[in-house]
């Protein structure tokens, strides 16, 4: 059985994600997994009605709202 967390993300910083404007995410706590592991970032629900679209220039990915995963990453151990 694989192991994965998931990280759920407001759409507003999913939007900078997408468009590599944020390339880190610091938690509180990490996970309480050994790696090698998946994380999957997880794009909620609006919290207000003018978070549900989201489009970004193209070639760029756009995504509408939230509610999916949009991604993910395989994290394996330093060397």
């Amino acid at each position: 059985m694989s192991k994965a967390v998931m990280l759920s993300i407001r759409p507003k910083w999913c939007e900078k994600i997408v468009n590599g404007e944020k390339t880190i995410e610091v938690r509180k706590t990490r996970p309480k997994l050994q790696t090698p592991f998946k994380c999957y970032i997880y794009c909620t629900l609006p919290k207000y009605p003018h978070e549900d679209f989201i489009a970004t220039n193209y070639p760029r990915p756009q995504f509408y709202g939230g509610g999916k995963v949009i991604g993910g990453i395989y994290l394996r151990p330093h060397r």
